[in-house]
């Protein structure tokens, strides 16, 4: 119970980290509607993990004896520099925090499967980890991923006209022809 409840951090985090990229997509000076609705609906989706969790320790009668704590100097990472100052962060470019969002969802479903291991002898409690939530995770990396190689790609058929690029690619997320 105790390697779940730490694990609701994690979810939590990229909840909002999520949330913060959607938002930033969605600003009018960067425009990107169809990338912000992805990252705000990834949000709902790592949010919904933690409540799912928090749902499954209330069953079991769990009780939680600390908070939930969150710093904004561990959020944000570019490149592998921490990025303190979030205004920095108005400059994000998609294929950045398409990566971002690779590197993180990496980082959850490892520490997903850490909490598997410690609920070796629980299979119920493994159980809840494994389906619905181990298979979200591996289905919503290789759609980031497979969206990188595209974005790549648009970069790439248009010169390296980034502007375009990002355009492009995020009509095509808006359509749902992409992620």
């Amino acid at each position: 119970m105790n390697a779940i409840t730490n694990h609701i951090t994690f979810e939590f985090h990229a909840a909002f980290k999520y949330l913060y990229m959607g938002a930033v997509f969605g600003q009018y000076i960067k425009e990107r509607p169809g990338v912000a609705k992805f990252f705000l609906e990834a949000a709902t989706e790592e949010r919904g993990h933690g409540i799912q969790m928090m749902d499954y320790l209330n069953m079991r009668g769990f009780e939680y004896n600390e908070n939930f704590r969150f710093s904004k100097d561990d959020l944000w990472k570019i490149n592998g520099n921490h990025v303190t100052d979030t205004s920095d962060l108005v400059s994000l470019k998609i294929r950045e925090a398409l990566q971002e969002a690779v590197n993180m969802e990496i980082d959850v479903t490892e520490k997903i499967l850490q909490v598997v291991a410690k609920c070796a002898d629980d299979y119920h409690a493994a159980d809840v980890f494994t389906n619905p939530i181990l298979e979200e995770q591996y289905t919503g990396l290789r759609k980031l991923q497979g969206a990188i190689r595209t974005y790549d790609a648009l970069i790439k058929g248009n010169s390296g006209n980034e502007e375009l690029a990002e355009f492009i690619f995020d009509k095509k997320v808006l359509k749902g022809e992409i992620l």
